[in-house]
């Protein structure tokens, strides 16, 4: 009987300290998901923020940017107009000589 008696005493106190403890494990939990829930955000605000930014650049790397096929054909006109103007000094040259 007397260990009926403690027994029993004994079973509040073990449940309201497994309690404490299976609380204290769920607050840690619920504190470690907050954590982790505004670290995604951040990075997610962050994400956004790249995405945006190379938008933008996209956007205006044609104004910026000249390509390579442009290049040649504007260096191939001008070479080509100045051989016309060589061509022409040459046969005034020519010309005046003779």
């Amino acid at each position: 009987m007397e260990g009926d008696v403690l027994l029993s005493s004994i079973w509040p106190a073990i449940l309201a300290a497994g309690g404490a403890v299976f609380g204290g494990v769920f607050a840690l939990l619920k504190w470690f998901a907050g954590r982790i829930l505004s670290d995604i955000e951040t990075r997610l605000k962050r994400v956004d923020d790249v995405e945006c930014r190379l938008d933008t650049l996209l956007s205006e790397l044609p104004l910026h940017y000249q390509r390579r096929e442009d290049a040649i054909r504007e260096y191939t006109a001008i070479n080509a107009k100045l051989d016309r103007l060589y061509e022409i000094l040459v046969r005034k040259y020519d010309d005046t000589t003779d």
